[in-house]
């Protein structure tokens, strides 16, 4: 990617800004591994999300760190990587419905040796927008008739394009189970709108509409509770407690709430 000269239109920036505020804002609090300013460098060190590179680095940083089994290594590095190229685009749907596109052609990721062990950010920034959003139709938009047209089109690109043939890697790679990296994925859309989106107003409601409208595979894989933070309870297991002498998450299946 030495030398790749692109060019991002200013409108699809600024129609971004808000997302950008926010995810500045949570940066400026702890490190983020999604580049706040959500674009990626044109470096050599960042490879394209469907490069079978980035797994099995990915993997391999993973396993060396927590002494893990493959299966495991695997389950923990997806952990990971889901939440953060997860991250944008639900608060982009949560904040105003403009949606960047985290395709696997334009996600870049930088593997790293260390936690967090991956880099994230896109070759350029396209917003999915529905028709009734006053920047529809700017440069670097893809608009869309609605809101259920605007998550089907989520559907499309992250989960279909972009996660599903990751999952099929690992699961055929390692022998981690599909359901369990499905519901990491399931959290990783979810959880954000108890963390980096507690401002936003009615969390529990816009986590159930977003999974509604993405359906299977994520779909039914998290439950919203009463119980204290997160509020979110996985239907499956990360695998985390399976490294031995480790406390379960705090949206474990294993745990309870009290």
């Amino acid at each position: 990617m030495a030398g790749d000269e692109r060019t991002v239109p200013s409108e699809a920036i600024e129609a971004a800004r808000p997302l950008i505020a926010l995810l500045q804002a949570a940066y400026d609090q702890y490190p983020l591994a999604i580049l706040p300013g959500l674009l990626a460098p044109a470096d050599d060190a960042f490879l394209t999300a469907d490069d079978p590179r980035v797994m099995e680095r990915l993997v391999t940083a993973t396993q060396a760190q927590y002494e893990a089994p493959p299966h495991i290594a695997a389950a923990l590095a997806w952990k990971g990587y889901a939440y953060w190229t997860s991250l944008p685009v639900t608060l982009g749907w949560a904040l105003n419905r403009r949606v960047p596109l985290f395709t696997a052609r334009d996600t870049l990721v930088r593997p790293l040796d260390d936690e967090p062990f991956v880099t994230v950010g896109l070759r350029e920034i396209r917003l999915a927008v529905t028709a009734s959003d006053p920047c529809a139709g700017a440069p670097g938009t893809v608009v869309v008739p609605d809101e259920d047209a605007l998550l089907a089109l989520v559907r499309d690109t992250l989960i279909r394009d972009h996660f599903a043939p990751l999952v099929e890697a690992l699961r055929t790679g390692t022998r981690t189970g599909a359901r369990g990296l499905w519901g990491t994925a399931s959290e990783a859309l979810s959880a954000p709108l108890y963390g980096h989106g507690s401002d936003l107003p009615g969390a529990a409601e816009s986590v159930q509409k977003l999974m509604d409208g993405l359906g299977r595979p994520v779909a039914g894989l998290m439950e919203i509770t009463d119980g204290p933070p997160p509020n979110l309870r996985r239907r499956t297991c990360c695998l985390w407690v399976a490294l031995g002498d480790r406390d379960a998450c705090p949206s474990c299946c294993l745990t309870r709430c009290t």
